[in-house]
C-alpha cells in the first residue's frame, strides 16, 4: 500500500501535489471553466490530474532503499521542488529520470505546472561545470513549454545534492530560496547559501524530522525523533536554545517520537507536532504559550497545520477524525468525523497521514490518506467557517458536516449535493479490499450451447451490461443478450467490397475464404464495436439499441492478419487502432475510416495493442511476438517506450478500471504464463502473480474487474487473484466443461463473468449482484 507522505498545495493554490511513500510525485490542478474562470481550489469544479508521459513520473531516487525504510521528504519554494525518499536529493527541475535513463524528451516540472521538452544534448558526468563533494551541477539546459502555461522558454539549472548521510527532511528559506536546510538521517544538519558553501551542525540525538525557517528571526528552528527542538542561528549556526517536549506538568518527557515544526504567518511562533501533542512556542527562546495533549485512550496526533491565517489549527487524528483548533486558545472549534469523508470499509484501517493548508483560503484544507487517497475539505455551513469555539470543557466540541472532494481525472462528476471524486492515483487496493472472494462471479446461471466452431473473444457493452459481444475461430461474430438468453446478432465472415481489396488480400482468399475473430471490442460508449480477423480486414459495426446492428467500414488494416484492437480518443476524436502481421501499428478515424498514423519501429508481427487517453496523456502502448513493448504517441516521433516483456514473449495489456495500474498476461516459448502488474514510472514489474501453469499451446486470456480483481483462464478454470496480493484468492471450474486456456471477460462493474467452453459455447457466472441484475431483466421482459 503507498501512502501519502507529504501534501503541499502549490503558491498559487490552484494545485496540489502529493508526494507518496514509493518516492512517485502526483500533481492535481483545478480546471479553469466559466464557473470558475481564475482556477481556484473548490469542491465546486472538477480537478484532473497532470499526468507527464506515464512512464516519467516524477520519482525520487530509492535505489539503495528499502521501501519500509524510506523517509519521504519534499519542499516547494516559487521556482523550484527540492524533493528526497532517504535518496539522493534532487533540486530544481526534476530530471531524474532523464539522467538515469537517457531516453526520456520530456518531463513535469511541478512547481511551475508545466510540462517542458527537453531540446539540449543529454548531460553526461563529465560535463559538469562544477563539483564538489556535495554537488554535481550539469551545464543549462534548454527546454520549451509543451503546454501553453507559460509564454516563454524556461532556462534553468538542474543540481543534484549528494549528502553523506540519507535525507529525512528538508526546507527553502522564506525570503531566500537560494538557501536551503537539509535534515539527515544521522541527526546531522546542513544550510547551503550556495552550491559550494554549506554550515555544518548536530545537536539532535535521532534522525531530523522537522526543519522551519525564520525570516525575521534569522533563525532555524529544527526538531527530530528524539522529541527535541533546537534553534539555530542562521547567520553562523550557533545553537541558541533546546528543549525537548513534556507532557502535561508532572507526567515527564515526552516519548521520542518523530516531531514537526511550522512557523505561523508573524515568523515568531511556532507550531509543534508530536504523536501525543500539538503545542505553540514562542522563538527563540522557546517559551511554551499553549499545548492540548491528547489523553492516554485517545488515538495519536498524526499531524497538523496552521491555516493560511495562522487563526486556525488543522488536526489529523489516527482514528480519521479531525480538529479545527482556534489558535489564540487551542479551544476545539469543531470536529470532523472520519464518516464525513472516508467511505466505511470496517475491513481497511483508512486515516489521514498529512495535512496542508491552503495558501490563500483560510478554511480549506487537505488530507493525505494511508490508502493513497487525497480530499480536500472545505465547510458546508457557518457562512463558510470552521464552527466557533465551543463553551465546553477537555476539548469536546460538537461535529460538523463538511465538503469533500476526492481528486480523479474522469470527466464524469457525481452531481449529488455533498461532491464525492475518486482519487486518481493510489497504488494500492483502490478502496477495494473491502471485497472479498464472495463478490467473485462464480455462479453459473447460463450456459449457451454449442456455436459452430471455439470463441476467440468476447466483449461486454459498456453501458448495457447483459450485452455480449462474441467473436469465433470460424469468423462469426454475434450480440447475445444474456438477460433474455436470446442471440439478437449474427454475422458470418464476409469482404464487402471484395473488388476495392489489395490484390494480396483477393489471392488469399481466392486460395481460403475462411478468416478467425481475432479480436472484437465495443468502444467506450458503445455505439460501434469493431471485429479484428486473421486476413487484412478490420470491420466496424453501428449499435444503434436493440437489435439494431448496421454495417458501418470495412478497413483493409494490415498486410496478413490483424492481430489486435483497440478505440481512442486522441484530441477527443474517436479512433480505432489496430496492430497485425506486418509489424505495424495504424491508427483509424471511426467515423470515416481514414488513415491517421502508422507507427513503424517493431522487428516482429505486433500481437496487441493497449490506447492509453487521459485528457492529458494521449499514447500507445504495443507488444509484439519477440516481447519488445513499446509505446507511441500520436506524432511521428518514434517509440518512445522500448522494454522486454517478461521472458520476452508475446503479451496482452490492460489497465485497471480507473486507468492507473498496468498488468500484462503472456506465455513464452517454453510454455511458461506469467501475469505481472508494471510500474510504469520506472518500467519496472512490480508484482508478480503466482499460480499459473505451462500452456499446452496458444496465449491465455486475462481481466480485471471494476472492483478490484484479476482472472485468468487457466488449467480447465478461472483463477482470480486480489490485485493487490500475489497469491491467488480462489479458483471456479464453472462446473466443468472449460477448454485448457478459456476466453474469459468481465461486464462493467463485475457482476458478471463469461467464460469459453469446450464445445464451442460460453457460460455467465454471477455474483449476487449480477444474478439481481440478470432477474431485473427477465421480469421486465415477461
Amino acid at each position: 500500500m503507498k501512502q501519502v507522505s507529504r501534501l503541499t498545495y502549490s503558491n498559487s493554490g490552484h494545485a496540489i501535489q502529493a508526494l507518496l511513500s514509493n518516492g512517485v510525485h502526483k500533481l492535481w490542478e483545478w480546471q479553469k471553466e466559466n464557473a470558475n474562470l481564475e482556477g481556484r481550489a473548490t469542491i465546486s469544479v472538477k480537478i484532473e490530474l497532470r499526468q507527464p508521459p506515464a512512464w516519467n513520473w516524477m520519482t525520487n531516487d530509492t535505489s539503495d532503499t528499502n521501501p519500509e525504510d524510506a523517509v519521504p521528504c519534499s519542499a516547494l519554494s516559487m521556482n523550484d521542488l527540492l524533493s528526497a525518499s532517504r535518496g539522493t536529493i534532487l533540486c530544481g527541475i526534476f530530471l531524474l529520470l532523464l539522467i538515469k535513463e537517457k531516453k526520456v524528451k520530456s518531463f513535469f516540472h511541478p512547481s511551475r505546472d508545466v510540462m517542458v521538452e527537453l531540446l539540449s544534448p543529454f548531460p553526461k558526468k563529465g560535463d559538469a561545470i562544477e563539483a564538489s563533494a556535495s554537488w554535481h551541477i550539469w551545464p543549462t539546459f534548454t527546454c520549451k513549454v509543451v503546454n501553453t502555461i507559460l509564454p516563454a522558454d524556461i532556462h534553468t539549472t538542474t543540481a543534484f545534492l549528494h549528502t553523506p548521510s540519507p535525507t529525512t527532511f528538508s526546507a527553502f528559506h522564506p525570503q531566500d530560496k537560494t538557501i536551503i536546510a537539509i535534515g539527515m538521517e544521522d541527526s546531522s544538519i546542513r544550510i547551503y547559501n550556495n552550491p559550494r558553501t554549506y554550515f555544518h551542525c548536530r545537536g539532535h540525538q535521532e534522525r531530523i524530522t522537522g526543519l522551519a525557517f525564520s525570516g525575521v528571526l534569522n533563525v532555524l528552528v529544527s526538531s527530530g525523533a528524539d522529541s527535541q527542538l533546537c534553534v539555530w542561528s542562521t547567520d553562523g549556526l550557533e545553537k541558541r536554545a533546546s528543549k525537548f517536549l513534556q507532557m502535561l506538568p508532572g507526567r515527564g518527557a515526552a516519548p521520542p517520537a518523530d516531531t514537526r515544526v511550522q512557523f505561523h504567518v508573524d515568523q515568531i511562533h511556532l507550531l509543534v507536532v508530536h504523536k501525543t501533542q500539538i503545542a505553540t512556542y514562542e522563538a527563540p527562546d522557546l517559551e511554551c504559550l499553549h499545548q492540548w495533549v491528547t489523553r492516554e485512550a485517545s488515538s495519536p496526533i498524526t499531524d497538523a497545520t496552521f491555516s493560511c491565517n495562522g487563526q486556525s489549527i488543522y488536526v489529523s487524528f489516527e482514528d480519521g477524525s479531525i480538529g479545527v483548533l482556534t489558535t489564540s486558545t487551542f479551544r476545539l472549534r469543531c470536529c470532523i468525523n472520519p464518516t464525513a469523508y472516508i467511505p466505511a470499509n470496517p475491513s481497511l484501517r483508512v486515516y489521514p497521514l498529512v495535512i496542508a493548508a491552503h495558501p490563500w483560503e483560510p478554511n480549506k484544507f487537505a488530507l493525505g490518506l494511508t490508502d493513497g487517497s487525497v480530499y480536500m475539505l472545505e465547510p458546508l455551513g457557518s457562512k463558510g467557517k470552521w464552527g466557533t469555539p465551543p463553551p465546553v470543557k477537555n476539548g469536546a466540541g460538537p461535529s460538523t458536516t463538511t465538503r469533500r472532494n476526492r481528486f480523479r481525472s474522469t470527466r464524469k462528476v457525481n452531481n449529488l449535493p455533498v461532491k464525492i471524486l475518486p482519487v486518481t492515483y493510489k497504488n494500492q487496493s483502490h478502496g477495494q479490499s473491502s471485497y472479498s472472494s464472495d463478490d467473485l462471479p462464480k455462479n453459473v446461471v447460463m450456459s449457451t450451447p454449442n456455436q459452430g466452431s471455439p470463441i476467440k473473444s468476447m466483449d461486454f457493452h459498456p453501458e448495457q451490461q447483459i450485452l455480449l459481444l462474441v467473436g469465433t475461430n470460424m469468423g462469426d461474430v454475434m450480440v447475445w443478450e444474456v438477460g433474455s438468453r436470446a442471440r439478437i446478432f449474427l454475422r458470418n465472415f464476409k469482404v464487402r467490397d471484395l473488388g476495392s481489396c489489395s490484390r494480396t488480400l483477393q489471392a488469399s482468399l481466392a486460395n481460403d475464404y475462411r478468416a478467425s475473430v481475432n479480436r472484437v471490442m465495443w468502444c467506450p460508449d458503445g455505439t460501434l464495436f469493431g471485429v479484428a480477423y486473421s486476413k487484412h480486414i478490420v470491420h466496424i459495426y453501428s449499435y444503434h439499441g436493440g437489435d439494431d446492428i448496421r454495417n458501418h467500414l470495412e478497413i483493409e488494416a494490415h498486410v496478413g492478419s490483424v492481430n489486435d484492437l483497440g478505440f481512442s480518443c486522441p484530441n477527443k476524436q474517436l479512433c480505432v487502432v489496430t496492430c497485425g502481421d506486418d509489424w505495424l501499428i495504424k491508427v483509424w478515424d471511426a467515423v470515416t475510416g481514414a488513415k491517421q498514423h502508422s507507427f513503424k519501429g517493431h522487428e516482429a508481427p505486433v500481437y496487441s495493442v493497449c490506447p492509453r487517453c487521459t485528457e492529458n496523456v494521449q499514447f500507445i502502448y504495443s507488444a509484439s511476438t519477440d516481447g519488445k513493448i513499446k509505446a507511441w504517441f500520436y506524432d511521428d516521433g518514434g517509440p518512445r517506450v522500448d522494454y522486454d516483456a517478461p521472458g520476452r514473449s508475446s503479451v496482452v495489456m490492460a489497465f485497471s478500471a480507473d486507468g492507473t495500474r498496468l498488468f500484462s498476461h503472456g506465455t513464452n516459448i517454453e510454455e511458461e504464463s506469467h501475469l505481472v502488474e508494471w510500474d510504469e514510472g520506472m518500467w519496472t514489474i512490480r508484482r508478480w502473480y503466482c499460480g499459473l501453469r505451462r500452456k499446452l499451446g496458444g496465449i491465455g486470456q486475462f481481466d480485471i474487474s471494476k472492483n478490484g480483481f484479476l482472472a485468468a483462464g487457466d488449467e480447465c478454470m478461472v483463477k482470480f487473484w486480489d490485485m493487490d496480493n500475489n497469491n491467488i484468492l480462489t479458483t471456479t471450474d464453472a462446473e466443468g466443461g472449460l477448454p485448457a486456456s478459456p476466453c474469459i471477460r468481465f461486464n462493467k462493474e463485475g457482476t458478471l463473468l463469461a467464460v469459453s467452453k469446450i464445445d464451442s459455447g460460453f457460460k455467465i457466472l454471477a455474483n449476487p449482484d449480477g444474478i439481481m441484475l440478470l432477474r431485473t431483466v427477465e421480469n421486465w421482459l415477461f
